[in-house]
């Protein structure tokens, strides 16, 4: 079946992957060791996934056959992180005793690359499994909570089980962006839209994030937060006060940004060239986002990014013209069907 594109997700979509590119090329090759404290990384990092997996959750659809669903999925979130953790590995080994591949390096590297795929491939399966099996999906994610709010996760021996669990940023990147999914799907299921289109919303929702980013910093963001909230009857007011805060400058980022393309991203100027360049790679964000991940912030051919990166605007414009090569590469990839399905999940 011919899935029929919205223009306007595709725009939406292809800035978010060019300020994905911006952040890391900020974090990566800015030269700044406190990274965090960049002004720009800051507002890039304060909703640029929580947008990404709305959008997610926005489409998101029960599927009848629950196997073939979960399989395709796979497929195109988790094949990658294998196929990645493969390069590198050979990449590490120099291609010297290849012959004794270390199984549990690259399992271990698989689950820790490309997060962002990982929490979205439970997301859409907890979905899925919540329209079959409301009542065990609500006591698992409670139990789940429970286990990650109280600190126990730091008391897993097992490498196995700590390692899947870091694959999802620890609880942390799932208890960040999962609230995020569902509203998107509530958003789309109740045609919250038609309620809050109004520009004096939008004006709102820009005032909200606006003022709220007044006191946001890099150590709010997940990458710094711990997981826990209580631990031997204690509450951790702070880190409970610093999420709803996160989240909050997150929705708010959300509601102004995605109301902003639906109503102004106009189709009658989709003819225009540079609009279509940036639909096409919103179409090709998954594959440019896995080679961003290859090739910036895992810099597999040591290209020389420190030295044209440390200008934060002119940064901006090599993560324009690195994207438009990705969304190339993206495309040429996609010639080869098998390749493309490992590499970049179809």
């Amino acid at each position: 079946m011919i899935v029929q594109r919205l223009d306007w997700i595709d725009a939406l979509k292809s800035i978010l992957i060019i300020i994905v590119i911006w952040g890391h090329l900020i974090q990566y090759y800015s030269g700044e060791t406190e990274f965090w404290e960049n002004s720009i990384w800051e507002i890039i990092y304060s909703f640029h996934m929580p947008l990404f997996i709305f959008i997610s959750g926005y489409f998101f659809k029960n599927k009848p056959n629950l196997i073939e669903s979960l399989k395709t999925k796979a497929i195109q979130l988790l094949l990658p992180g294998l196929t990645c953790a493969i390069i590198l590995y050979i990449k590490s080994s120099h291609l010297n005793n290849i012959q004794l591949i270390d199984i549990k390096h690259i399992f271990e590297s698989a689950c820790m690359n490309l997060w962002y795929l990982k929490t979205l491939f439970i997301c859409l399966l907890g979905g899925y499994i919540f329209f079959r099996f409301k009542v065990v999906s609500i006591i698992t994610f409670i139990l789940f909570w429970l286990f990650i709010r109280s600190g126990l996760y730091d008391y897993i021996e097992i490498n196995l089980i700590y390692t899947l669990f870091t694959a999802i940023g620890g609880g942390n990147g799932l208890f960040f962006l999962l609230p995020f999914f569902i509203l998107g799907y509530c958003f789309h299921h109740y045609n919250v839209y038609i309620k809050i289109k109004k520009n004096i919303y939008l004006i709102s929702f820009f005032f909200m994030w606006y003022i709220l980013m007044q006191f946001f910093n890099g150590l709010d963001t997940i990458y710094f937060a711990s997981p826990k909230w209580f631990s031997n009857n204690t509450l951790f007011y702070e880190e409970i006060i610093r999420t709803i805060y996160r989240d909050s400058v997150a929705l708010f980022a959300i509601l102004f940004l995605f109301i902003l393309f639906k109503k102004y991203y106009n189709s009658a100027y989709t003819n225009l060239t540079i609009n279509k360049v940036f639909e096409e790679i919103g179409k090709n964000t998954l594959g440019i986002y896995i080679f961003q991940y290859l090739i910036i912030e895992m810099n597999l051919f040591n290209l020389p990014f420190l030295k044209i990166c440390q200008n934060p605007f002119i940064c901006i414009i090599h993560s324009i013209l690195i994207t438009l090569i990705f969304n190339q590469a993206v495309k040429y990839i996609q010639i080869y069907k098998r390749f493309s399905t490992l590499l970049i999940g179809g």
